[in-house]
C-alpha cells in the first residue's frame, strides 16, 4: 500500500485533533472514540457494497456505450444525459462515488461527470421520494428543484472553462 502526501496530512491532522481532545477534554474522549467507531462501522459496511456495485456497472455497461453517451466528445447532450442519470444514482457517497469513478474510468468526460455528481447531490430522486416530499411537501420540493435546476449545467460549463485554461 502506497501512502501519499494527502493521506499523511489527514492522518496528522486527525491525530493532532485527537490529542487536543484527549488533553483539553479528557471527559469527552470516550464519546469521541465511540463516534469514530460508529462512523467507521458505517463506512466499512457501506463502502464494499458501493465498490461491488461499481464493479458490476463497469462489467455490465460497455465502455463504448459510456464514452459515446457521456464521454468528452458527447458535448451538451452528454452533459444533459449525465445530469438526468445523476439524479437516479441511489444511496450516499459510498455508492455514488464508486459508480461515478467506474464510469469515469470507462470514458465519461470530466464535464459530464461533474454534471452527474452535481445532479446526484441536488436531485437525488430516492431522497426526494423518501424524505423531502413526505416531510416538506410538494411546494417546498418544487421551489427547491426550480432553484437548483441549472446547477449541473452550470457546474459542467465551469468545468469546460477550467479545461480550456489548463
Amino acid at each position: 500500500m502506497i501512502v501519499d502526501t494527502s493521506t499523511l496530512l489527514l492522518t496528522g491532522v486527525a491525530a493532532s485533533l485527537a490529542g487536543v481532545i484527549a488533553i483539553r477534554y479528557p471527559q469527552k474522549f470516550p464519546s469521541f472514540i465511540e463516534s469514530i467507531r460508529s462512523q467507521a462501522g458505517n463506512v466499512f459496511i457501506t463502502l464494499p457494497f458501493g465498490l461491488l456495485i461499481a464493479a458490476f456497472v463497469s462489467r455490465l455497461l460497455p465502455a463504448k456505450l459510456i464514452s459515446a453517451a457521456i464521454g468528452a466528445e458527447s458535448g451538451v447532450s452528454g452533459i444533459v444525459l449525465a445530469s438526468l442519470l445523476g439524479g437516479f444514482i441511489p444511496g450516499g457517497p459510498m455508492v455514488a462515488y464508486p459508480i461515478s469513478f467506474a464510469m469515469f474510468q470507462m470514458g465519461a468526460g470530466q464535464p459530464q461527470m461533474i454534471a452527474l455528481l452535481t445532479s446526484w447531490s441536488v436531485f437525488a430522486v430516492h431522497r426526494i421520494l423518501t424524505y423531502e416530499l413526505p416531510l416538506m411537501g410538494r411546494r417546498f420540493v418544487g421551489v427547491r428543484l426550480a432553484a437548483v435546476a441549472p446547477l449541473p449545467l452550470l457546474a459542467a460549463a465551469l468545468s469546460y472553462i477550467s479545461l480550456w485554461s489548463v
